[in-house]
Order: structure tokens, then C-alpha cells, then sequence
């Protein structure tokens, strides 16, 4: 046994950690800014939850894409999108072609 494999593996649990909260954090965002759309298009957020689908990396950070349903009349699902940089939301996307830029 190695003398480093104790450090790999608290570097390891450490990254691990990190990664967790960097999700959980970006996945609070994105539902208040969900939230947020939805009340402007007047439509209703369904079940309060959005989905990580897609991770790149562009212009030096990451970028996320949420997903998330929501509904007009409240017996249809329909999906949205919001894709965020960082804490920052760059873009959402209602699927009825209702589209919100956001730059914050």
C-alpha cells in the first residue's frame, strides 16, 4: 500500500463533495428561475423539480441545461429548458415556442 493512497483518497472524497453541492446548488437556481418563468408566461411549474440533462463547457465555464415540465391548463405536461452559466441563466425555452432570454 502506497503512502499516498490515503491522500487520494480524502482528495477524492473532497472532489466528490465539491461536485455534489456545485449540483445541488445549480439545481436550487435553476428552480427559482423556472419558478420565474413560468409565472411570466403564466403557466404552472409541475412538481417543483427540474432534471440535469447536459453539461459542456464553452467560453472557459461550464454550462448546464435543466429540464423541467410545466402546464397551461393544468391536466397537459408540456417540457421547458433553462441553461445556465455559472449562477447565471443565459437562456430558457418554453416548448409551446413561448422563449425568455435571460442574462443576469
Amino acid at each position: 500500500m502506497s503512502q499516498f493512497t490515503p491522500l487520494l483518497l480524502l482528495m477524492a472524497i473532497g472532489l466528490a463533495a465539491l461536485l455534489r453541492r456545485w449540483s445541488r446548488d445549480g439545481a436550487e437556481i435553476a428552480l427559482a428561475a423556472c419558478a420565474l418563468v413560468c409565472r411570466d408566461a403564466k403557466v404552472q411549474l409541475l412538481d417543483a423539480t427540474v432534471a440535469l440533462s447536459k453539461v459542456r463547457w464553452r467560453e472557459g465555464r461550464f454550462e448546464r441545461c435543466y429540464r423541467f415540465e410545466f402546464s397551461r391548463d393544468g391536466s397537459t405536461r408540456s417540457p421547458g429548458v433553462i441553461w445556465m452559466r455559472g449562477s447565471a441563466v443565459i437562456y430558457s425555452a418554453l416548448s409551446s415556442g413561448s422563449r425568455s432570454e435571460i442574462l443576469s
